[in-house]
Formats: C-alpha cells, sequence, structure tokens
C-alpha cells in the first residue's frame, strides 16, 4: 500500500536544487537553491540564473562528479536525463513538459545492489491515475508498490487530500497528484519527484478542459562544479527565442525582445 504523506518542498544548502510552486527565496541576491519548473520549464542552475527551456528533447540536467561523460553514463556517480516534450496538439508558444527522468550511475547501488538505471515517466495523460505513472528499475516497468520495495531508499506516495482538477486560475495550471522521495548514495543526495495533472487549455471541437500529466524534480547538494543544464553547462542552444512568443527570457532578464500575445492559441486544441 502506498503510504499515504504529503512531501513538502525542502530547502537545500546552497548547492542544493529545488523544484517547488513557491518563488526560490533569494539570500544576498543569490538563490540558495536552484529551481526547475514542470510548467515552463524554468529552471534555475548553481549559478542562480533562472532561465525557460524552449527546446523539445532530452538533456542532462546534473551530472557527478564533475568529470562524469554523459556518453559513459554507468561510469558517473549520478547523472539525472530529462525529457521536455512538446505535446501532438500544442500551439508554438505553449510550454513544453517534463515527460521522462532517468537517473543512472554507480551510487544507485548503494543501498541497493545491482541498480544502474531508474526511470519515471509519463504512461498517459488520464488525470489523477497511478496507472498513468511509470516506474522503471534497470529497464524493467514496477508498479509504485514495487518500485518502493525494490528500492528501499525511495517512497511513493499520493498527494493527501481531494484532488481538485486543475483551470486557468489554478497555480501554476496544475494539481500535484503522487510524490517521490529518494535518499540516493545512503542520503547524501535527496531526490524529490512530483508527478502532475496540467490544465492545457479548452478543446476547440468540444469546449472542453484539456489535461496533460508531467512532472518536476528537486536534487539536493549537487556541489558548484557538476555538469548539466542546472549546473555549468551552457544553456543557449535549448533557450532561443520562439517567434511570436510574448516569454521573457532568461526570466531574470536581461529579456529577449518577443512580440504578440502571451499565450497566443493556448487555449484552443483540435
Amino acid at each position: 500500500m502506498l503510504r499515504l504523506a504529503r512531501i513538502a518542498g525542502f530547502v537545500a544548502g546552497v548547492n542544493g536544487l529545488q523544484t517547488s510552486d513557491a518563488p526560490v527565496e533569494l539570500h544576498g541576491g543569490r538563490a540558495m537553491t536552484g529551481s526547475v519548473s514542470a510548467l515552463d520549464p524554468e529552471l534555475t542552475n548553481i549559478a542562480g540564473e533562472k532561465f525557460h527551456v524552449t527546446t523539445p528533447g532530452e538533456f542532462v540536467m546534473i551530472g557527478l562528479p564533475s568529470t562524469c561523460n554523459p556518453e559513459v553514463p554507468d561510469a558517473c556517480d549520478l547523472i539525472f536525463k530529462a525529457n521536455f516534450d512538446k505535446l501532438e496538439n500544442d500551439s508554438d508558444c505553449n510550454d513544453l513538459m517534463i515527460r521522462n527522468v532517468s537517473i543512472q550511475g554507480t551510487k544507485l547501488a548503494s543501498g541497493a545492489s545491482g541498480v544502474t538505471s531508474v526511470e519515471f515517466s509519463i504512461l498517459s495523460d488520464v488525470g489523477n491515475s497511478s496507472d498513468a505513472l511509470g516506474f522503471e528499475i534497470n529497464g524493467e516497468y514496477k508498479t509504485p508498490e514495487e518500485f518502493s520495495s525494490q528500492l528501499a531508499y525511495c517512497t511513493v506516495s499520493q498527494e493527501r487530500g481531494y484532488f481538485q482538477w486543475p483551470t486557468k486560475r489554478t497555480y501554476r495550471f496544475r494539481t500535484t497528484t503522487y510524490n517521490v522521495e529518494c535518499g540516493l548514495d545512503f542520503g547524501n543526495h535527496e531526490l524529490k519527484l512530483h508527478f502532475s495533472t496540467a490544465w492545457r487549455g479548452t478543446s476547440l471541437d468540444t469546449g472542453l478542459p484539456v489535461y496533460a500529466n508531467d512532472m518536476s524534480f528537486s536534487i539536493s547538494s549537487v556541489g558548484t562544479d557538476a555538469i548539466g543544464l542546472l549546473g555549468t553547462d551552457d544553456n543557449s542552444a535549448v533557450t532561443v527565442a520562439v517567434p511570436g512568443c510574448n516569454k521573457k527570457q532568461p526570466v531574470s532578464g536581461p529579456y529577449q525582445v518577443r512580440h504578440g500575445p502571451k499565450f497566443p492559441k493556448r487555449h484552443h486544441w483540435r
């Protein structure tokens, strides 16, 4: 049975990364934690730079140590990758969504012998359903219960309280459904991952709301020289301006010049 416990957002040290619906707290002009937000997706790297990912694809988020080679992920201590998807009926200006998160590296076996890869994915866009959530260990799909049983350092929990379908007025257009918490490398790196159902607009054909599922996550204690978009990698290739879309980029300025409505055709699906 899933342990019903709401996993609250956590505050890590200066070297941590955070995903949270709440704004990132600033101390002395520098973000105490980085962040990656599932909606935009909006990221804040370890240098405190906040930006939107506008290019679909799979990217390295964090790789440890700094000598980690993404081409040989099994040799890294830990390497986290995320897939940023553009959904089939999205307009050019709709935000990307995180639909897959994978972890590889030697430290996965610390506390779970033989584990070399872990993957979380969105299997469908059925809202508020555990059947839409994918859990894999070493390439084999697991139920949430099997996942927690095989990985003693991970727990899966359903968000507490009565589920409410998100709307255009819901904060970040999202309602969290399930949470995952993993103490990787005997607790030295804490992963918190949140599955959510997101409001994506209104169908032109039916007039009904359209929903999709995605993820957000946080990783603690990543140091100051990790590779990846949330580390020290150059992000210019994945943050290019989308013509005709009015989105601030980078978030903290100076902004790229864009013209047109903020969400053109956002609410229209066919």
